[in-house]
């Protein structure tokens, strides 16, 4: 008989215990304070969390207990974050909070150490060391930031009185001038549109986000009045018409010359005409100028080119030589470190020997380009001899042959035009 009750006990116990597993079991432990420091600091930071645990209706608060004594039980980590999971777990609770109060130069600080659902977070408050007894109010105000609701609001600001505000196509309110908070709107996006008494229209798209205040400013675009048109008045012909003045036709001799008509065949012995001056032909373009300034400028550009070249060469030079000396055992007796370079050196003497060959190139060739430009020089600007010149003629397509002569030879110039 009692074996039959006792069977019936654990099975009401058994389809009972899930009505009370709904609630979160929960613990506050006893504050940290780092040595030198008043430990009432840390009572009164932990009292005044225990007060407000016992006022969330779905938790179930555990027995107090200090937080060093867990950390020793199950943990060895300094890390709060992660000795408090290790500790709520061997605790078997679903929310944590404990803290820590150390001093920050004239003040005290509070850290707050929240580990809710498997999630840590922390708070710090800061304090006056002379204003110990507002340490419950500021603790209150860090414990409802985190675990109240927190509310979104929407300010409307408009300088119209009576225009209608839509939010989602549904009406909210007619606005006064000035602003006009929405004291709760859910976060999210939100279509906003405000009707003006004068049927202008305002409109925009905004995203709410939680626990925050978003102001939006209405501006209606301005309303243009129409213009009156402009009625011509229709012009009114005069009814009386005049006969035109018809006037007799003049019918000349054909033998008589009229004296002020001048025969074109007749010239006037007082009029010159104008003498047209012969066209004066073009100075002839002097070819060896042209090739000196061209040569010159392609000397320069290939020098030049030459020289950032060696530049180069140098910094890579620069490279080889902070890798020899970083490491002197593996080049000691190596009279050309390229020659068979290592894996540290090979890339360093691979650039600068390609560099090197680009140097000699570019400066033999500037210096080739130059000596050519020295001939032109001496043709074109030193020489006491005749110009060489030539002319190309203006038709299109065509290409012109003119042969010139000089005190030491002749030559033909082709001339392309285009």
């Amino acid at each position: 008989m009692f074996s039959r009750q006792l069977a019936a006990f654990f099975l009401i116990f058994t389809f009972c215990t899930p009505a009370l597993a709904s609630s979160k079991k929960a613990v506050v432990l006893g504050f940290e304070v780092d040595a030198g420091l008043d430990v009432q600091l840390g009572k009164t930071a932990t009292s005044t969390l225990r007060d407000l645990a016992k006022k969330q209706a779905d938790w179930k608060l555990g027995p107090p207990s200090e937080f060093e004594e867990n950390k020793l039980l199950y943990c060895e980590e300094e890390d709060p974050q992660k000795c408090i999971p290790k500790i709520a777990t061997n605790l078997q609770v679903d929310v944590l909070v404990t803290g820590r109060v150390s001093k920050d130069a004239s003040q005290f600080k509070f850290t707050i150490f929240f580990y809710v659902n498997k999630t840590f977070q922390f708070a710090n408050v800061s304090l006056p060391q002379g204003k110990k007894a507002e340490i419950p109010k500021a603790l209150t105000e860090a414990w409802n930031n985190q675990f109240q609701a927190k509310v979104s609001k929407l300010e409307i600001s408009c300088l119209e009185a009576d225009a209608k505000v839509f939010i989602d196509n549904v009406f909210v309110m007619s606005t006064t001038p000035g602003a006009n908070v929405i004291p709760s709107i859910t976060p999210g996006p939100h279509t906003i549109v405000v009707k003006s008494k004068s049927g202008a229209e305002w409109k925009t798209s905004v995203t709410i986000k939680a626990g925050e205040t978003t102001i939006v400013k209405v501006e209606f675009p301005a309303v243009v009045a129409p213009k009156d048109p402009v009625v011509k008045d229709p012009v009114v012909k005069d009814p009386v018409v005049k006969d035109p003045v018809v006037k007799d036709p003049v019918v000349k001799d054909p033998d008589v010359k009229d004296p002020d008509v001048k025969d074109p065949d007749t010239k006037d012995p007082g009029v010159t005409p104008p003498v047209k001056k012969p066209e004066e032909p073009g100075k002839p373009v002097n070819l060896w100028k042209v090739g000196f300034w061209s040569t010159a400028v392609t000397a320069v550009a290939l020098i030049g080119a030459g020289t950032y070249t060696g530049m180069q060469v140098m910094a890579y030079e620069d490279d080889k030589d902070k890798i020899m000396k970083a490491d002197p055992a593996s080049y000691a007796g190596v009279n050309d470190v390229c020659k068979n370079p290592t894996p540290d050196m090979k890339d360093t003497c691979d650039k600068g020997q390609s560099f090197a060959m680009y140097t000699n190139i570019l400066i033999a060739a500037g210096v080739t380009v130059g000596l050519a430009s020295t001939f032109f020089l001496y043709k074109g600007y030193l020489s006491g001899e005749p110009e060489v010149g030539g002319t190309v003629t203006s038709d299109d397509g065509a290409v012109t042959f003119v042969p010139f002569f000089s005190g030491n030879g002749a030559g033909l110039s082709v001339g392309f035009s285009f």
